[in-house]
């Protein structure tokens, strides 16, 4: 890779310098800032692109909102631990880089747009979002999901709960059970199996059941924060493999019929 040439040079510190001026513009008023956020990405991207073709040795610019952020800062290398040694200075930097986590806001990433980029890039890691009354946690492998769960799910949308109410397996049958095992640790659905409480398939029903309902809650969180680690998921017995993307439309169809209900009451 030839080293950057005058002119290249040139162009560089005009686009920076360009690019630092419209991002002072559009913190001035809300008003800019959704005129320029479109023409920003695109001096970002253009940044982004010309760094890399040339080779410099600048830190490179990120976007500072939006999907366009996490695509930049995804495009600087894996986050996989196995991702070779370090070999001089500039790899020990793309190293310290690695390491830190992915984050942002639901504000300027919206959840289902972030979730898409990772499944359609393929991505492998965990995602945690950060509510005002839940966290959320998305482990994904080669862009698809195999685990969701939460630290504060609705008593409805809990697992028993899911089961009793699908009519795979009686309450009282529950009720004895978590009476059983009340002082125990371990996964429920591993439990529920070894007591021959339900099936394999309907306890995976259920647990697809309930990933759809943490879907729904997720998209319905407002203000939240996240972080995605990029690796290799947790190996888990139950794993369900489920399809990001039928995830993310029946949750977006839900929420019209939802604001559809909405306007109706209104009018």
């Amino acid at each position: 890779m030839s080293a950057p040439t005058k002119p290249e040079n040139e162009l560089l510190s005009q686009l920076r310098s360009l690019l630092a001026r419209a991002r002072e513009l559009s913190e001035e008023s809300t008003c800019e800032r959704a005129q320029l956020d479109g023409p920003i990405r695109h001096v970002e991207i253009a940044v982004q692109m010309l760094q890399r073709a040339f080779g410099d040795a600048q830190t490179p610019i990120l976007p500072s909102r939006g999907i366009g952020s996490i695509v930049s800062r995804l495009m600087l290398g894996s986050t996989h631990a196995d991702s070779g040694p370090v070999r001089d200075e500039a790899d020990a930097d793309t190293a310290a880089r690695r390491a830190v986590p992915l984050t942002g806001s639901s504000e300027n990433v919206p959840l289902p747009d972030l979730i898409s980029f990772l499944q359609s890039q393929r991505k492998s890691g965990v995602l945690k979002v950060v509510g005002d009354e839940e966290i959320f946690t998305i482990e994904i492998e080669s862009g698809e999901l195999v685990h969701a769960s939460s630290d504060n799910s609705p008593p409805q949308c809990r697992l028993g709960e899911v089961l009793v109410r699908q009519g795979f397996i009686a309450e009282a049958r529950l009720v004895r059970f978590f009476e059983k095992y009340k002082d125990r640790r371990g996964q429920l659905g591993e439990a529920l199996l070894r007591e021959e409480l339900v099936s394999e398939e309907r306890l995976a029903e259920a647990l697809r059941l309930q990933v759809q309902q943490l879907f729904h809650r997720l998209f319905d969180t407002e203000n939240a924060y996240f972080y995605f680690v990029e690796g290799q998921a947790e190996a888990r017995d139950l794993n369900v493999r489920m399809n990001v993307t039928r995830l993310l439309m029946e949750s977006a169809r839900v929420q019209d019929e939802v604001r559809g209900l909405r306007q109706a009451m209104k009018s």
